[in-house]
């Protein structure tokens, strides 16, 4: 089941958190990237924390499913939480 969420004003994304802080993904803003996501554990429901950025703020570590993934920019701006 993927979750594709119409941009209605401003939704929060992954790259919107803090250090530390965690949130709950709700949907992805792109349909062409969703299963690469998704095979990533990034799924709907699933609870995701920033581990740390990078000085520039990309690449970002980002912990989901119990493991770290590194995530560019431009990915986590199509994670909607």
């Amino acid at each position: 089941m993927l979750a594709f969420v119409k941009m209605a004003g401003f939704m929060k994304t992954l790259a919107d958190l803090s250090l530390g802080e965690s949130a709950i993904i709700r949907g992805f803003s792109n349909t062409d990237i969703a299963q690469k996501l998704i095979e990533m554990q990034c799924i709907p429901g699933e609870t995701v924390q920033m581990v740390k950025k990078a000085p520039f703020g990309d690449p970002m570590i980002i912990n989901v499913s119990n493991y770290d993934l590194i995530i560019r920019k431009s990915e986590a701006q199509l994670i909607l939480i």
